[in-house]
């Protein structure tokens, strides 16, 4: 859980943008290539596959992608092993281990990082819940996504068009000065 919420606050750290309906982002210092997009909490993965395929994009990372388990609380360790089988899971320093039994319901929760979604990795995913039988959760989701260099500008004003998207950014640096 500890990589997870390191993940996200770094993410927050990188992000240049100053609200979430800007396209706006000037930042002068950024990684070429790459563009982040915000998926709207109603939308599914699939949605989010149908887009960026239909776009020709790469889908580096992404995260917010949560899901349910139905089965009983004891099972999260062999999830979490069968979960760090999977390629795009168990991949950059990350795993599954980010899943845990949510305090309240008792639920199991998955939160993995998903990296470098071929369309083969699409596939072995939607199988994977499916066969798990997960369900979908409701949280903010986002994509880094590859870009040619040079045209992060205009897929950032160009993926604002599309209703599953919430914002767009550049992939910004900035500097941290420690205190």
């Amino acid at each position: 859980m500890k990589r997870v919420a390191l993940f996200f606050l770094l993410a927050g750290i990188i992000s240049c943008s100053k609200d979430d309906t800007s396209t706006d982002n000037t930042c002068s210092n950024y990684v070429k290539g790459d563009v982040l997009v915000g998926i709207k909490n109603t939308a599914s993965m699939e949605d989010a596959f149908s887009l960026f395929n239909g776009l020709d994009l790469k889908i580096d990372e992404m995260s917010g992608f949560f899901y349910t388990s139905p089965y009983p609380a004891d099972s999260l360790p062999n999830l979490i092993a069968y979960l760090n089988t999977k390629p795009y899971i168990n991949a950059r320093g990350f795993s599954a281990n980010g899943s845990y039994i949510h305090y309240q319901t008792g639920e199991i929760n998955i939160a993995p990082l998903f990296f470098d979604m071929t369309i083969n990795n699409q596939k072995d995913w939607i199988s994977t819940k499916k066969s798990l039988k997960l369900s979908a959760g409701d949280a903010e989701k986002n994509v880094l996504i590859k870009v040619t260099p040079g045209t992060e500008q205009s897929w950032l004003k160009k993926l604002k068009n599309y209703n599953i998207v919430t914002w767009t950014e550049l992939n910004c640096f900035a500097e941290i000065i420690p205190l």
